[in-house]
Protein backbone atom coordinates (compact mmCIF):
# COMPACT_ATOMS: atom_id res chain seq x y z
CA UNK A 1 0.00 0.00 0.00
CA UNK A 2 1.24 3.56 -0.56
CA UNK A 3 2.53 5.75 2.02
CA UNK A 4 -0.38 7.84 1.49
CA UNK A 5 -2.82 5.62 1.63
CA UNK A 6 -1.74 4.32 5.02
CA UNK A 7 -1.22 7.65 6.40
CA UNK A 8 -5.20 8.20 4.94
CA UNK A 9 -6.51 5.42 6.96
CA UNK A 10 -4.58 5.74 10.06
CA UNK A 11 -5.88 9.35 10.56
CA UNK A 12 -9.87 7.84 10.20
CA UNK A 13 -9.04 5.80 13.23
CA UNK A 14 -7.19 8.90 15.27
CA UNK A 15 -9.30 10.56 17.90
CA UNK A 16 -7.64 13.18 19.83
CA UNK A 17 -9.06 12.96 23.69
CA UNK A 18 -9.80 16.60 24.71
CA UNK A 19 -7.59 17.23 27.87
CA UNK A 20 -8.64 20.62 30.07
CA UNK A 21 -5.93 23.15 31.18
CA UNK A 22 -7.79 25.69 32.59
CA UNK A 23 -7.52 28.10 35.33
CA UNK A 24 -9.83 27.30 37.72
CA UNK A 25 -9.48 30.14 40.25
CA UNK A 26 -10.34 32.86 37.42
CA UNK A 27 -12.89 30.82 36.46
CA UNK A 28 -13.85 31.14 39.99
CA UNK A 29 -13.25 34.54 40.29
CA UNK A 30 -15.49 35.61 36.96
CA UNK A 31 -18.73 33.31 38.05
CA UNK A 32 -18.50 35.62 41.36
CA UNK A 33 -17.86 38.86 39.89
CA UNK A 34 -20.70 41.70 39.28
CA UNK A 35 -18.61 42.79 36.22
CA UNK A 36 -18.92 39.53 34.55
CA UNK A 37 -22.22 39.46 32.13
CA UNK A 38 -24.67 36.55 33.12
CA UNK A 39 -24.26 34.84 29.68
CA UNK A 40 -20.38 34.41 30.22
CA UNK A 41 -21.03 33.46 34.03
CA UNK A 42 -23.08 30.62 32.70
CA UNK A 43 -20.58 29.52 30.13
CA UNK A 44 -18.52 29.62 33.33
CA UNK A 45 -20.24 27.64 35.26
CA UNK A 46 -21.04 24.80 32.64
CA UNK A 47 -17.01 24.34 31.96
CA UNK A 48 -16.38 24.48 35.68
CA UNK A 49 -19.45 21.51 35.91
CA UNK A 50 -17.69 19.59 33.08
CA UNK A 51 -14.17 20.36 34.25
CA UNK A 52 -15.11 17.97 37.29
CA UNK A 53 -17.07 15.94 35.65
CA UNK A 54 -13.99 14.72 33.49
CA UNK A 55 -11.00 15.41 35.72
CA UNK A 56 -9.96 15.55 38.93
CA UNK A 57 -7.59 17.96 40.53
CA UNK A 58 -4.87 16.63 43.01
CA UNK A 59 -3.85 18.43 45.92
CA UNK A 60 -0.22 19.23 44.04
CA UNK A 61 -2.49 20.79 41.42
CA UNK A 62 -2.37 18.13 38.68
CA UNK A 63 -4.85 17.08 36.70
CA UNK A 64 -5.84 13.74 35.83
CA UNK A 65 -9.00 11.98 33.90
CA UNK A 66 -11.65 10.53 36.26
CA UNK A 67 -12.80 7.18 35.96
CA UNK A 68 -15.97 8.35 34.63
CA UNK A 69 -13.93 9.93 31.64
CA UNK A 70 -12.47 6.58 31.10
CA UNK A 71 -15.25 4.59 31.10
CA UNK A 72 -17.01 6.70 28.45
CA UNK A 73 -13.45 5.76 26.04
CA UNK A 74 -13.10 2.27 27.34
CA UNK A 75 -17.11 1.86 26.64
CA UNK A 76 -17.04 3.23 22.71
CA UNK A 77 -13.46 2.40 21.78
CA UNK A 78 -14.77 -0.38 19.60
CA UNK A 79 -16.62 1.68 17.71
CA UNK A 80 -14.97 4.83 15.93
CA UNK A 81 -17.90 6.58 15.09
CA UNK A 82 -19.52 6.25 18.69
CA UNK A 83 -16.59 7.16 20.33
CA UNK A 84 -15.91 10.50 18.05
CA UNK A 85 -19.37 11.49 19.31
CA UNK A 86 -18.80 10.96 22.79
CA UNK A 87 -15.66 12.85 22.32
CA UNK A 88 -17.46 15.51 20.41
CA UNK A 89 -20.13 15.55 23.21
CA UNK A 90 -17.36 15.83 25.95
CA UNK A 91 -15.50 19.41 23.56
CA UNK A 92 -18.98 21.08 23.83
CA UNK A 93 -19.47 20.80 27.71
CA UNK A 94 -15.74 21.75 28.19
CA UNK A 95 -16.48 24.61 26.16
CA UNK A 96 -19.37 25.36 28.08
CA UNK A 97 -21.43 25.93 25.20
CA UNK A 98 -23.73 22.71 26.51
CA UNK A 99 -24.52 21.68 29.81
CA UNK A 100 -23.56 17.64 30.32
Amino acid sequence: QRKEARSASRRKSLVKIPYAVFNIEEFERKISSPRVNEKNKISYQRTLKAFYKYFIRLKNGFVVFSDYYLNIIINNIDDIDKLKKAIDQIYLELSGEVMG
